[in-house]
C-alpha cells in the first residue's frame, strides 16, 4: 500500500489535465465556428449587396440610352479594389461615379457599371453583348473582411415591349383554340395578353395548350390601354402602311410569300387572307380576316384588323414573332376620339400544329424597319414601350 502513496493525486490531475485539454479543444472549436459564421455571413452579405446593386442598375436603364455602356475585356480576374478603383476598364465616360455607387447596408459597400462587351470573353466566360457588372463588399476600419464574385447581368433593349405570341386588345367574342396540340409559347413573356379578367378566364379555360402566363390589361402608357380610344394605334398603322414596300388587294392564291429572314418587309394587304401557305418576315398588315388553311408560318409581327379565323392547317411550321389582331371602328360615341377598338374572334377551325411562339429577335428585327415615326408613336418615351430585358445572371 505504501507504492501506491499519491496515485490518487497523479489520477486526478491526470482527469483535470485531459479535461483541461478537452475544454481548450473545444473553446477553439467554438471559436472556429464562430469565425466561419462570421465569414459566412459577410461572404453573404456582399453577394447580397452585388445582386441588389445589379437590380438597381437594370431599372435605370429604361431613363438613359446606350452610349453608356464602354468597352469592357479583362484579361485577369479582378477583385473589390480594382472594381471600385476603375483599374479593370476607364469607367469615366460612362456614368458619373455619384450615379454608379448603390446605398447598401451599413458596413457593406457595392458599385456596378455599364460595359459593353465585343467579342468573346474566356475569363468570364461572357458572350458579346451589354451587361451591369456589379460588386460588394463588407469592410472595417481594417480593410476588406469578405467581397463577392463580380456579377454580369446581361441586358438587352426591346423595340416592341409588353408583346405576347398573341395579343387583342379588346373584348373577344370567341376564343377557340386548335384541335390539335399547337403550342402558344410565351418564355420570358406572357403567351397572351387581352383586355381582362373575362378574357383571361376564357383563354386559359380554353383547353389551349399554353406555355407562359396569360396576361390581363396593358401598361397605362401603352397605345391599347383604352379600348375606347384607338387613335394612337390607328395612327401607328397609317405611318406603317405608308412605309409598306409590298401592297396588295385580297390574297387568295397559295403559297405567297412576303418577305424573308434577312430581307424582312412591311407588307400591307387591303383585304382578306384567305390563300393557303402565306409566309413571309418583318411586319405583316392585314387589313381584313386571317382565314388562310395549310401550313402559314411569319416571323415578325403580324397585325390582323380583322378577325383571326384560319381553318384546316398543316404542320412543322410556325409564327415566331408576335401576332396582334386589333380590328377596331369609327367612335361614335365620342367627339374628341375618332376610332375606338372593337371585339374580334380568334376561332381556329381544326387540326395542325403551327405553333405561336414569342420570339424578340425576330420582333427587333421588324421593329428596325419601321419609320421613325411609327417606332416613336409605338414608344413615345424612347425607353417606356421600347423596354431593357435581362437576358443572363452569373
Amino acid at each position: 500500500m505504501k507504492k501506491q502513496k499519491g496515485a490518487v493525486l497523479v489520477v486526478v490531475l491526470s482527469l483535470l489535465t485531459i479535461s483541461l485539454m478537452v475544454g481548450l479543444s473545444s473553446m477553439q472549436s467554438s471559436q472556429i465556428d464562430e469565425r466561419l459564421s462570421g465569414n459566412y455571413r459577410a461572404q453573404s452579405d456582399a453577394q447580397m449587396a452585388a445582386e441588389a446593386v445589379a437590380s438597381y442598375a437594370v431599372g435605370r436603364l429604361p431613363g438613359l440610352n446606350g452610349s453608356i455602356f464602354v468597352d469592357f475585356n479583362p484579361e485577369s480576374i479582378f477583385g473589390w479594389d480594382d472594381f471600385s478603383s476603375s483599374a479593370v476598364v476607364d469607367f469615366s465616360s460612362a456614368v458619373p461615379v455619384d450615379d454608379r455607387v448603390y446605398s447598401c447596408s451599413a458596413g457593406v459597400s457595392c458599385e456596378f457599371r455599364y460595359v459593353g462587351v465585343n467579342s468573346f470573353n474566356s475569363i468570364y466566360g461572357l458572350l458579346p453583348g451589354d451587361y451591369v457588372v456589379s460588386m460588394g463588399a463588407v469592410e472595417s476600419s481594417f480593410g476588406i473582411i469578405s467581397q463577392s464574385e463580380p456579377l454580369f447581368v446581361g441586358v438587352r433593349l426591346s423595340g416592341f415591349g409588353w408583346l405576347s405570341a398573341v395579343m387583342a386588345p379588346d373584348v373577344l367574342n370567341v376564343f377557340t383554340p386548335p384541335a390539335s396540340q399547337a403550342k402558344f409559347v410565351g418564355g420570358e413573356v406572357p403567351a397572351f395578353t387581352v383586355s381582362g379578367p373575362a378574357d383571361k378566364a376564357l383563354v386559359e379555360e380554353s383547353g389551349a395548350n399554353i406555355e407562359g402566363d396569360v396576361r390581363a390589361g396593358f401598361p397605362p402608357d401603352s397605345m391599347f390601354a383604352d379600348p375606347n380610344n384607338a387613335d394612337g394605334f390607328v395612327n401607328f398603322i397609317n405611318m406603317l402602311s405608308g412605309a409598306a414596300v409590298h401592297v396588295e388587294g385580297p390574297v387568295t392564291s397559295n403559297n405567297q410569300n412576303y418577305g424573308s429572314v434577312g430581307s424582312e418587309q412591311i407588307t400591307l394587304i387591303n383585304g382578306d387572307v384567305s390563300g393557303n401557305n402565306v409566309s413571309g418576315a418583318g411586319i405583316m398588315i392585314i387589313n381584313g380576316d386571317f382565314k388562310s388553311n395549310g401550313n402559314p408560318s411569319f416571323q415578325g409581327l403580324v397585325i390582323v384588323l380583322g378577325d383571326y379565323i384560319p381553318g384546316s392547317g398543316g404542320g412543322g411550321k410556325d409564327l415566331k414573332g408576335s401576332l396582334l389582331v386589333a380590328p377596331y371602328e369609327i367612335n361614335t360615341d365620342s367627339a374628341d376620339i375618332n376610332y375606338r377598338f372593337r371585339s374580334a374572334n380568334i376561332e381556329f377551325g381544326g387540326g395542325g400544329s403551327n405553333n405561336f411562339i414569342y420570339d424578340q429577335g425576330f420582333l427587333d428585327k421588324a421593329f428596325d424597319i419601321m419609320p421613325v415615326g411609327a417606332q416613336n408613336l409605338w414608344d413615345p418615351d424612347g425607353g417606356g414601350a421600347s423596354r431593357w430585358l435581362m437576358r443572363s445572371w452569373q
